[in-house]
């Protein structure tokens, strides 16, 4: 929330407006759910090792959203 003046010097609350072209909220979860469980399958085939998680998760987003 953001919070300005108006000229009379009296508060004035504002909502910060979301970009008219954005996705649903549901879509974006969805992929968001993909991706997680992409990159968690990639974690599996290497046998389970750590520290890739970042590596794992661009690589998972790269092959769903190239499709």
């Amino acid at each position: 929330m953001i919070k300005t003046r108006r000229p009379s010097g009296q508060p004035e609350t504002q909502t910060a407006a979301s970009p008219p072209d954005s996705e649903p909220a549901s879509r974006t979860d969805d992929l968001y759910t993909r991706i997680a469980q992409r990159a968690y399958e990639l974690y599996e085939r290497r046998g389970r090792e750590h520290g890739h998680d970042l590596d794992d998760w661009l690589a998972a987003e790269r092959e769903l959203l190239s499709r």
